[in-house]
């Protein structure tokens, strides 16, 4: 399915009354639509989020991504709603409970980071992510997102947005699922993935990303049988530097030791 047709299929989805589950499979099959908020100059690093991840016993995130420069990381952590769901109150300028309730939600998890253990324990957590290895001891600064409500609800009031950008701040960004389609072209595919206790479960077939590949410690990631026939088979770009040179191919390299998804 090409972007355009992402794109009406997910307006068409935007029209109906569904849960936030359902527009969040959406944006794990197409993955162009996950929120790309508080990007450093290395976009996504490594191009995987990973969906539903625990922060501690209490919470969760929806989506979640690093992005880095050359000094420092962010963690990006999104809340999904439904764009169904409205900023404020019938006929009135009063926001809503139901706004109250997604904005105090993140609130939580930024209550939750403020504990430094609970800042040590998650980046613990995802540091198999942190790639180059050797950049893992860069500082981890956090962000937020909530997704939310259509911009058509505020659109042309500027008191209403004006109330809207109130409940922001420097770390925590609002935005409506209108949003979502704009820049589209611009977005690279995404390769999603689950964290459980010992690795980092990669969704999908397809080689997203070669760096991740070759920086990462396999035994801390699976993957499909179809992805690592992939990675077996290397990549056919690669050659030898210098004639007799034989220089491992990475995708290769880590095909040898990555877990192997059954089934």
């Amino acid at each position: 399915m090409d972007i355009e047709a992402q794109t009406e299929a997910f307006k068409k989805l935007l029209g109906e009354d569904h849960n936030e589950q359902v527009y969040q499979d959406f944006m794990e099959r197409h993955t162009r639509f996950i929120p790309r908020e508080f990007l450093l100059n290395h976009q996504v690093a490594n191009r995987i989020a990973l969906r539903k991840l625990r922060l501690g016993s209490d919470y969760a995130s929806d989506f979640f991504y690093f992005s880095k420069n050359s000094d420092s990381w962010r963690a990006i952590h999104i809340e999904i709603e439904k764009p169904t769901s409205k900023f404020f109150r019938p006929n009135s300028n009063t926001l809503s409970s139901e706004f109250h309730a997604a904005v105090d939600q993140v609130k939580h998890w930024i209550g939750w980071f403020d504990n430094h253990a609970n800042r040590e324990q998650f980046v613990s957590s995802v540091r198999a992510l942190m790639l180059p290895r050797a950049m893992s001891v860069h500082p981890t600064h956090h962000r937020f997102v909530l997704v939310y409500g259509r911009r058509d609800e505020y659109a042309d009031d500027p008191v209403r947005r004006g109330l809207i950008r109130a409940s922001e701040t420097p770390d925590f960004s609002i935005m409506t699922f209108d949003s979502l389609m704009e820049a589209l072209d611009q977005k690279p595919d995404l390769m999603i993935g689950v964290r459980h206790n010992e690795f980092i479960e990669l969704r999908g077939d397809e080689i997203v990303s070669e760096p991740l590949f070759a920086y990462m410690v396999p035994t801390q990631f699976e993957v499909s049988r179809a992805l690592h026939e992939k990675l077996k088979a290397g990549d056919p770009r690669k050659t030898s530097i210098l004639p007799g040179l034989s220089i491992e191919d990475p995708l290769i390299r880590a095909s040898k030791a990555i877990r192997v998804r059954s089934g």
